[in-house]
């Protein structure tokens, strides 16, 4: 029983780092030109404007965007 209850505990830890890791953070434009940054995958109607595979935070996401913002021809930022 305390076996199974420690592998319980390993394999949630295991799985919580894992998501963490996976989340990713990209810079888009929607189909009216405001920009933002979007956890995950970018939906339709959203278009990556920067790095293409996703920044690792939203901190990191958030600097590109500032960049970017400009250059991509967006017409406001929506935090």
């Amino acid at each position: 029983m305390k076996r199974l209850a420690a592998s319980l505990l390993v394999l949630g830890l295991a799985t919580t780092a894992f998501a963490a890791e996976a989340a990713k953070f990209y810079v888009v434009k929607d189909t009216v030109g405001l920009c933002s940054v979007v956890e995950g995958e970018p939906s339709a109607g959203l278009t990556p404007i920067a790095e293409k595979g996703g920044y690792e935070s939203r901190d990191a996401g958030k600097k590109a965007l500032q960049e970017v913002s400009e250059k991509a021809g967006c017409k406001g930022v929506v935090e």
